[in-house]
């Protein structure tokens, strides 16, 4: 990924900021999905999900910026649809795998070895009428 600088200054230093390429490198991968939906009435709905993401990214691309990894995902969201109203709720919660870089492409890109581990939990509201 290349980023360009268009008249940036560094630290207020009156310097320009220097182009950077950063190397990805990223392979394939895939990704499963499963889900439930239960109807309890005419108009509301239960869903119930599970992903697995495997990551593309070699370990050598780990950074602060992305730090991704394998990850494992759960889901719960409940619809209502009723007459003039209706609203969707859902939570996600993703748990990344424990990731670390130890090696870098080459000597002339920042180094971030480290150990990273990341939880994020996701939720979604829609209102409609």
């Amino acid at each position: 990924m290349k980023i360009d600088f268009t008249g940036g200054t560094l630290g207020g230093a009156g310097n320009a900021l220097p182009d950077t390429t950063i190397r990805e490198d990223w392979k394939d991968a895939n990704n499963y999905r499963a889900g439930l939906r239960w109807s309890t009435s005419p108009t509301t709905q239960w869903r119930f999900g599970y992903v697995f993401d495997e990551s593309p990214q070699p370990e050598e691309a780990v950074s602060p910026l992305l730090p991704d990894a394998d990850r494992n995902g759960v889901t719960i969201g409940y619809g209502h649809n009723g007459p003039g109203l209706g609203f969707d709720v859902a939570l996600m919660y993703l748990d990344f795998k424990e990731r670390s870089r130890n090696r870098s492409f080459d000597d002339l890109e920042p180094t971030f070895f480290g150990t990273y581990k990341t939880q994020a939990y996701l939720l979604g509201v829609t209102v409609n009428w």
